[in-house]
């Protein structure tokens, strides 16, 4: 065995010094899934009807390189452009919230397109404090309150809580937060988180992206994190961890990339017992999988592949199965599933058609509605939709940012929620009778 002299300890020390803050500075200006390059104001898409299906290798690779430069001529179109179907009948009717990559900026509409209310905040989240934003800010999730009080995750930055008015509440800044949060019914918030490091278990001079679990009080306050690679390795994941060593090199260290946290209610847990309540349920994009993890214990107790691929926004449905959000980034077709988690039989699929086609290859939601419709987050186009149980679209909604010299870009949609015509108070003038 040789010995290591202390010398070359403390060189292989500032090797990883310089590793770290290497990559850190990467993730900022290198990583198109991070989104930060500094001369990014917008996140544009060519419109469906300019981009012929299905997409090439090459296409997709362009789209890509066009994702990472900025197009500041961005501006409204009319917002009688913004619904193009709506069947009122067949719709779950209420208000829609949605995020969009044209500006930080949350937008609540009605089922017509009619903007009731925004919420805005031009700087970035810098510890406590708000200091002047680079062009890239965005809001990539966002909670609101019955009273008006939303709390909006700007990706890469932190979490911010604004009154009605857009007045701050207050700033946090819990680490690099990223893509998703769940804020619950006692104010708690969980919330994912990043940072930069070298970890020996995954690679002894690369650096990585360390995926964390970061739960805060009502008031923004960190009260623990946990690290999903502790959580596997604590599990003996070791195919998982393999997987994800995998992607040091193709991922620019992103070997995990999770992108969706939810906390179980513990609904389906007489079923499947692993989805107890106060579990966290994950999907990790890199490695084409979804996870439950216990905190307590920081062990992963559940995961499932299926013919899910990039996959997004799993969530738990009243019937117990999973609804998910199928990217099929290398397909160019996307798929929402809808599969029972004890068996992963698929339970019903939606899938685009040569008249109505589906593809997001980054981003992309979806949810199941009260009246059994579903509600679809098309990112990249810029364009949300309802579906019946039975397939057919009722609403469509496509964002009305756009630039270009024809119009002929579109800016992606991170989020739209629907939300039920009771939901808010009497603050919100929605121009509707109240008799």
């Amino acid at each position: 065995m040789t010995h290591s002299s202390p010398d070359s300890l403390k060189y292989r020390a500032l090797q990883f010094s310089i590793c770290i803050a290497l990559f850190s500075l990467s993730i900022l200006f290198v990583n198109p899934d991070a989104s930060a390059q500094k001369d990014v104001k917008f996140q544009w898409h060519i419109k469906r009807e300019s981009t012929p299906q299905p997409l090439t290798a090459e296409q997709l690779e362009e789209i890509e390189r066009l994702e990472s430069q900025g197009y500041s001529g961005g501006e409204r179109a009319l917002a009688t452009s913004m619904i193009t179907r709506y069947d009122e009948a067949r719709c779950y009717n209420g208000f829609n919230l949605y995020l969009s990559a044209y500006a930080p900026a949350a937008s609540l509409i009605d089922m017509h397109g009619k903007v009731l209310h925004q919420w805005t905040y031009d700087k970035s989240v810098q510890g406590a404090l708000l200091a002047d934003a680079s062009d890239d800010q965005k809001w990539h999730m966002a909670h609101v309150y019955p009273n008006g009080d939303i709390i909006v995750l700007q990706h890469l930055q932190g979490l911010l809580k604004l009154d009605k008015d857009s007045n701050v509440l207050w700033a946090r800044t819990p680490g690099l937060v990223h893509h998703d949060m769940d804020v619950r019914d006692d104010g708690s918030i969980f919330v994912l988180t990043r940072n930069a490091t070298v970890r020996l278990s995954m690679s002894e001079n690369y650096p990585i992206l360390d995926d964390t679990i970061t739960q805060l009080d009502a008031q923004g306050e960190v009260v623990r994190v946990v690290s999903i690679l502790d959580c596997m390795e604590n599990a003996g994941e070791y195919g998982l961890l393999a997987e994800a060593r995998g992607n040091l090199k193709s991922d620019r260290g992103d070997i995990l990339h999770t992108n969706t946290i939810e906390v179980l209610d513990g609904s389906i847990s007489a079923r499947v017992p692993a989805f107890k309540k106060g579990r966290i349920l994950l999907s990790c994009r890199s490695i084409n999988t979804i996870l439950v993890v216990d905190l307590d214990q920081e062990k992963v107790v559940w995961k499932m592949k299926g013919s899910f691929t990039y996959q997004h926004d799993p969530s738990v449905l009243d019937n117990g199965n999973l609804l998910i959000f199928d990217n099929n980034r290398r397909g160019g077709k996307s798929t929402v599933i809808e599969f029972d988690p004890a068996t992963g039989m698929e339970r019903w699929v939606y899938r685009g058609t040569e008249a109505d086609p589906f593809f997001s290859f980054q981003n992309g939601r979806c949810d199941r509605l009260p009246n059994g419709n579903t509600l679809i987050v098309e990112s990249i186009f810029g364009r949300v939709f309802e579906v019946t149980p039975d397939k057919e679209i009722v609403w469509e909604f496509w964002n009305p940012e756009r630039s270009g010299e024809d119009g002929e870009y579109i800016a992606r949609v991170y989020e739209c929620l629907r939300l039920p015509v009771d939901y808010f108070g009497a603050w919100l003038d929605t121009g509707m009778s109240k008799n």
